[in-house]
């Protein structure tokens, strides 16, 4: 735009980075069923934030990439080859960038459509002691027969030795 009498000394160009904090991470699993499938994805997203880098760990542990372990797109996806019990755990997403950091876990444990990690930690916690009340009862219940059948013997021996053998003074 020229402007009468004005001078143009020179341009500037300015851009603007406007930098959103990471919000509204997801973790979800793919297939949903891995009753029939061997591969399992775990995929992680976020809702905003500018350049979002993505990082998972297991139990707390960082994850790095093995023959059974892949990281893809960037760290968003996490591909298990052949799922087994050793997959079983669970894993969070962190997605950080400049601003902050948010998390996002999904427990395998938990989960009812990853079978290979079903325990026995739905059933109420009194049949968790079950084999403990029964083994201490069975304790109690064999040492009360020793008691028993010790004594009976003792009064058996005190019984048979009380008796004096008839003698026959006549002969």
């Amino acid at each position: 735009m020229d402007i009468k009498g004005a001078r143009t000394i020179g341009i500037i160009n300015m851009v603007l980075l406007m930098t959103k904090p990471v919000a509204g991470v997801m973790v979800t699993m793919m297939p949903n069923d891995t009753n029939s499938v061997q591969n399992v994805t775990l995929s992680c997203s976020a809702e905003h934030g500018t350049r979002p880098e993505f990082f998972w760990t297991k139990d707390g542990k960082n994850i790095t990439e093995t023959g059974r372990l892949s990281i893809r797109n960037f760290g968003q996806a996490l591909v298990m080859h052949m799922v087994s019990v050793e997959d079983c755990g669970i894993y969070t997403c962190l997605v950080a960038n400049q601003l902050n950091s948010r998390t996002q876990s999904l427990n395998l444990l938990a989960s009812p459509s990853f079978p290979q990690c079903r325990t026995n930690q739905s059933l109420p916690k009194r049949h968790h002691y079950l084999p403990v009340v029964v083994f201490v009862t069975f304790g109690i219940v064999l040492v009360s027969l020793v008691i028993y059948f010790t004594k009976v013997s003792k009064f058996a021996l005190q019984r048979t030795r009380s008796k004096k053998p008839v003698s026959k003074e006549g002969e």
